[in-house]
C-alpha cells in the first residue's frame, strides 16, 4: 500500500503520528488482500481545529475507485479510528472487501474452471 501522510496546519508530522496512521490503516489491508498492492493508495491529512479538536481526512484510491472520509474528535487517535471505521463500512458496502466465504466460492469456481479446461484439452 502506498501512504501519503500530511497536515495543513501542523508544522511537522511526528514519527508517532505517522505510525498511528499506518497502524490504523493496516487494519484494512487484511480485508483488501485480493487487491494488488499497486492499486491501493491512501492520502491522510491530519489537522488541528478550534476547540482543541483534531480532524482526519482520508482519500483512498482502491482498484481505481476513490473514497473520501472526514472525521473529527478530541484526540488524534479517536479521529483516525473513526475515519478508518467509516472507510471500512464504505468498502464493505461497495463489496470491495472480500469475506472468507466469498473467497472460498471464487477459489472453488476457479478450480472447477481449471478442471473443465483440462477435460476439454483431453477430449
Amino acid at each position: 500500500m502506498q501512504y501519503q501522510i500530511t497536515s495543513d496546519n501542523i508544522q511537522q508530522i511526528s514519527p508517532s503520528m505517522d505510525a498511528l496512521a499506518k497502524d490504523k490503516l493496516q487494519k484494512l489491508s487484511g480485508k483488501l488482500q485480493h487487491v494488488n498492492e499497486d492499486l491501493k493508495s491512501f492520502r491522510v491529512v491530519m489537522n488541528t481545529i478550534p476547540d482543541n479538536q483534531f480532524e482526519v481526512k482520508i482519500n483512498a484510491t482502491i482498484h481505481g475507485k476513490t473514497y473520501f472520509v472526514h472525521e473529527k474528535g478530541y484526540t488524534l487517535e479517536q479521529s483516525m479510528v473513526a475515519a478508518v471505521d467509516l472507510l471500512a463500512r464504505m468498502l464493505q458496502k461497495d463489496k470491495m472487501v472480500s469475506t472468507s466465504e466469498e473467497w472460498q466460492e471464487i477459489r472453488d469456481a476457479k478450480r472447477d474452471e481449471l478442471s473443465e479446461e483440462e477435460l476439454n484439452e483431453l477430449i
